[in-house]
């Protein structure tokens, strides 16, 4: 008897364990339960206050195209 309980018990937490997986997945898959916590909005913020003070500045000759000729040895 005590066997039968035990194989149950082992069914039962498989059965648990793979219903969190599905679940899981499905939580990463569409976003489902994800809340924004204050240490994320505050990281959001830094990348883009960061992004926005470092822009790259180009001179005006940068970036144009310049005709060349193709020299043979």
């Amino acid at each position: 008897m005590g066997f039968l309980i035990s194989i149950l018990l082992i069914f039962l937490f498989a059965g648990i364990f793979i219903f969190l997986l599905i679940v899981g997945f499905f939580r990463s898959l569409f976003g489902f339960g994800r809340r924004n916590t204050p240490k994320d909005q505050t990281q959001n913020e830094t990348y883009n206050s960061k992004s926005a003070k470092h822009k790259k500045v180009f001179d005006k000759n940068e970036g144009e195209y310049v005709d060349f000729e193709e020299v043979r040895d």
